[in-house]
């Protein structure tokens, strides 16, 4: 049988009064017996406190590369709901001054989507010959949309109707080109793009497109005219 410290596990004799390894005072319980079988066991009492070691040498290395990506996100974060704030504010002084005349160029606030519609309309010519309204015209309505929600979106085709100047709903015509909104891909929060609304030209006037869902309802009236300047 051979004796080792019971606090380091080295080899001891019997004439020592105190480890030669780690200094501790060798008393009869301080010894304990190893068989011969398990004189090749690994010690790993260094290996640990080197492994702490290592570790603690790690952590101010990991935070000094993470911490200025984690602030620079951090700052993102904080200017993108400034941003998203003042857009919200924005809408909502516009539709507060003439909430029952919204127009072109004017933005208003649905489903978390700030949305206007711009007063650079042009006129185009349907091309689908299976629809049965081929070659007749169309107004290309550009429509700017920007989500100020916590989550990903888009707008709907469900949500809204468009209306000609003589209240009839016009018929969504808006797959028959490639650009349009309700082809559009999902906005990421505080994201932006410009798409078109399609519409069959029936005459000048006033187009309507209503807005609706379970907590309101709003209606925007764009002048449309062929002889526009």
């Amino acid at each position: 049988m051979i004796e080792y410290c019971k606090y380091c596990g080295r080899k001891i004799t019997k004439s020592d009064n105190v480890c030669p390894g780690c200094g501790g005072r060798i008393e009869e319980e301080s010894t304990s017996s190893i068989n011969q079988n398990d004189i090749n066991r690994p010690y790993t009492s260094s290996k640990k406190r080197d492994f702490k070691i290592v570790l603690l040498l790690m952590i101010p290395a990991f935070l000094f590369v993470v911490f200025p990506f984690l602030i620079t996100f951090i700052v993102g974060m904080a200017d993108l709901d400034t941003e998203i704030s003042s857009l919200k504010e924005e809408a909502k002084e516009e539709i507060e001054d003439d909430e029952d005349t919204i127009g072109f160029n004017e933005k208003f606030i649905f489903d978390d989507l700030v949305i206007s519609f711009g007063s650079e309309y042009e006129f185009v010519s349907v091309e689908n010959t299976i629809t049965g309204v081929n070659e007749t015209q169309a107004i290309k309505i550009p429509i700017t949309i920007t989500n100020i929600g916590n989550k990903s979106s888009k707008l709907s085709p469900l949500v809204y109707e468009v209306y000609t100047p003589f209240n009839k709903t016009a018929k969504n015509i808006n797959a028959y080109f490639e650009d349009n909104i309700d082809s559009a891909q999902e906005l990421k929060e505080g994201e932006s793009y410009t798409k078109y609304i399609y519409v069959l030209y029936d005459g000048d006037g006033t187009y309507k497109i209503k807005f609706t869902n379970q907590n309101k309802e709003i209606i925007i009236k764009l002048e449309i005219s062929k002889n526009k300047v």
